[in-house]
């Protein structure tokens, strides 16, 4: 009986961890998308000014 509880808490464990690092990505490629469209921005402004 015990054993089954414990492989089924390890499996678990495995899950949260993958859910873990899933979640870390998405922030990462959140964070970096933000960031390049704040780039893209500041270009397109300073394109913008250039031109008057």
């Amino acid at each position: 009986m015990c054993s089954g509880k414990e492989k089924t808490y390890a499996e678990y464990r495995q899950a949260k961890q993958e859910m873990k690092d899933i979640q870390m990505a998405k922030y990462n490629v959140d964070l970096f998308l933000k960031f390049e469209e704040q780039k893209e921005q500041v270009e397109k402004q300073k394109t913008t000014e250039q031109t008057r």
